[in-house]
């Protein structure tokens, strides 16, 4: 890497600062390549094709979401951050599906100017624990480990075990900065395994969301643990690091994840979500998840065969709340220190046309994080979430039913009277908001992926709701930051759905109930 790769030094930089136009939007866009690096996740049940593109497990063929590892079994075809927010009265928006990714390769420097050469940062860094074993005992370093990037911010920690943090140093004086380690620095993995990349989105053209750039850095560290708990071999956690490089705030700012999950033959899927754990989940439509020709070559791929698994989504830590006088994180203290959002919407969007069609714009996919169709109407409870059973009761969640009960309102009952859906091909995103970031500000969230089989197609829906307690069991105990701190997991009791995410309902549902969400939703 060149220090003249960037196009302002930190002098220039703070001339671009006292110069510049009073919004933030009007600053030149770079013209990066689509990144290339790629590095799998593998230390467990999981092998996880990572991209440094904004999106997750695919960049063309082959997608990968292998699980159980070395099967050749796919439970994920792709997955994306999706970020949006107004700044300076104009919507701002990152997201992407399966290509046009508006996330690139690199960092922002102080002036919040793009490389002129991504590709000098197109890499992604993955060490595991073994890793800094074999340092420790024979001196040598695998290459990734060697040149781990402190300097761009990759998570290090000094001899005394305390996080570097160089941050506040200009860019041109810390860029080069690698990981020191015969001075007793260490990559602050998380897990027995973490890959760790920086993106920007001022790289290129915007040309899924059709918006101008929200001045956004973005650093990516996906990691996963070896352990003789099912559910933590059978998990991924990915954690995004948001930091705004804009010289104006982000605000009313949403942060989701977009997950196309194809567990084994992607054409006989359900989905649903779990309100009392805000986690989006896919499930079988049967019990047989049959072989099928994924790639229309005439030869077929394995699907799971008979009890197909499921796979869900969910924070284990949301954006940090703003000081809003809101009970985000729904712990009976308002605005508390370090209280983070909850999830707030989980939905999806099922191509074709209408309102739950494929999103093509900024605004669409803005809408789509608040829990909103393409054209703004909130989601109803009841069919498929566009109109009610004569009633108004909206929803930021759809299919929060039941399936293993046929509880309404899930895709196996869809109308309080057992009507099932015909299964397919389904997608869902998680999503959390809203949320503000000032100039210079971050916050973060940590999302985790969690696959589960059980007897059938329905009890592995039971036994993913079980692997995900004690997935975020494990989190907040600090097993995934050191997984050698703890010898085993407990499973945590099951939460009460009657009081999830803060809205209530009778079982069953009955035309006079209301679902209130105190929820704010901008308007632009």
């Amino acid at each position: 890497m060149n220090p003249s790769s960037f196009r302002a030094t930190s002098i220039i930089g703070v001339l671009t600062l006292l110069l510049a136009p009073a919004s933030g939007l009007a600053q030149q866009i770079g013209t990066c390549p689509p990144s290339q690096g790629e590095a799998y996740l593998d230390i467990n049940n999981v092998r996880a094709r990572i991209v440094n593109t904004g999106g997750l497990f695919y960049r063309g063929e082959p997608s990968v979401y292998e699980v159980p590892i070395n099967s050749g079994k796919n439970s994920i075809f792709a997955s994306a951050l999706w970020i949006a927010g107004m700044v300076d009265g104009k919507l701002v928006a990152s997201a992407a599906r399966y290509g046009n990714n508006e996330l690139w390769a690199g960092p922002l420097d102080d002036a919040g100017n793009p490389p002129e050469d991504c590709s000098e940062y197109d890499r992604l860094y993955k060490v595991s624990r073994s890793d800094m074993v074999s340092y420790e005992t024979t001196g040598i370093a695998t290459d990734d480990l060697r040149q781990w990037p402190t300097g761009l911010g990759a998570p290090t920690l000094d001899l005394e075990g305390k996080k570097i943090d160089l941050s506040v140093q200009p860019f041109s004086d810390r860029w080069t900065r690698t990981i020191n380690l015969s001075a007793g620095e260490r990559p602050a993995i998380r897990g027995d395994q973490s890959i760790w990349w920086v993106m920007n989105d001022r790289g290129n053209v915007h040309n899924s969301t059709d918006t101008e750039p929200m001045e956004i850095e973005v650093h990516g560290l996906a990691f996963a643990a070896s352990s003789g708990i099912d559910a933590i071999h059978n998990t991924t956690l990915y954690n995004f690091r948001i930091i705004n490089r804009n010289m104006l705030p982000i605000t009313d700012a949403y942060v989701g994840l977009f997950v196309d999950s194809d567990l084994g033959n992607f054409d006989d899927d359900l989905i649903g979500s779990d309100t009392s754990r805000g986690m989006g989940f896919t499930y079988n439509g049967d019990n047989d998840d049959e072989d099928f020709d994924g790639n229309n070559d005439g030869v077929d791929e394995e699907g799971y065969g008979t009890a197909p698994p499921a796979i869900g989504a969910l924070f284990l830590e949301g954006p940090k709340a703003d000081n809003d006088f809101v009970d985000n994180d729904q712990d009976g203290i308002v605005d508390e220190t370090g209280e983070r959002m909850r999830t707030t919407t989980i939905s999806w969007f099922n191509g074709g046309a209408g309102v739950m069609a494929t999103p093509t714009t900024g605004r669409h996919y803005y809408l789509l994080l608040q829990g909103r169709w393409k054209d703004g109407r909130r989601m109803t409870f009841g069919g498929v979430g566009t109109s009610s059973r004569g009633h108004s009761d909206s929803t930021n969640f759809l299919f929060p039913g039941d399936p293993v009960t046929r509880r309404f309102w899930s895709e196996l009952n869809i109308d309080d009277q057992g009507t099932a859906r015909e299964p397919g091909d389904r997608r869902f995103y998680i999503a959390s908001g809203p949320f503000s970031l000032g100039p210079g500000e971050e916050t973060d969230i940590t999302v985790a992926i969690v696959w589960a089989r059980g007897k059938d197609h329905l009890d592995s829906i039971t036994e993913l709701r079980k692997a995900a307690d004690q997935i975020r069991t494990a989190y907040e105990t600090g097993f995934l930051n050191d997984p050698r701190s703890l010898p085993e997991i407990q499973i945590p009791p099951q939460p009460n759905p009657a009081a999830a995410l803060g809205h209530n309902f009778p079982e069953p549902f009955t035309d006079q109930t209301t679902i209130i969400y105190r929820l704010p939703h901008p308007t632009y």
